[in-house]
């Protein structure tokens, strides 16, 4: 069974933009990030499974590699340098679901 079929998976990797350090948390941003959430965990599944690489072979020949390196260094900075500020202002945030979910996400793909 898969996550996501070939046509999201397409879609998807067509679709996957730069995002500029502002945008991080934005809906944009959630809904770009959600998208390449299900392409790992796709392409995770197609591995274990012994798949074709099918989602690693389009994202090579899509361009879309230092994109997501480009993302990953992003979420690195903002999770150093503005999540422990926010932290100081709100030391106990009531909806900690959108930091964790920025800093798991990227901790997750590189791993």
């Amino acid at each position: 069974m898969d996550i996501i079929s070939q046509n999201e998976v397409d879609f998807f990797i067509d679709h996957i933009k730069e995002s500029k350090l502002n945008e991080l948390g934005s809906k944009i941003w959630y809904d770009s990030h959600d998208r390449l959430q299900k392409l790992n965990q796709q392409a995770t599944l197609d591995a274990t499974e012994g798949r074709e690489e099918y989602i690693k072979d389009q994202l090579i020949s899509y361009g879309k590699v230092p994109i997501i390196v480009h993302e990953a260094i992003c979420v690195a900075i903002w999770r150093e340098k503005v999540l422990p500020e926010v932290l100081c202002i709100i030391p106990n945030p009531t909806q900690s679901f959108t930091l964790y979910f920025i800093v798991s996400f990227y901790y997750n793909m590189i791993v």
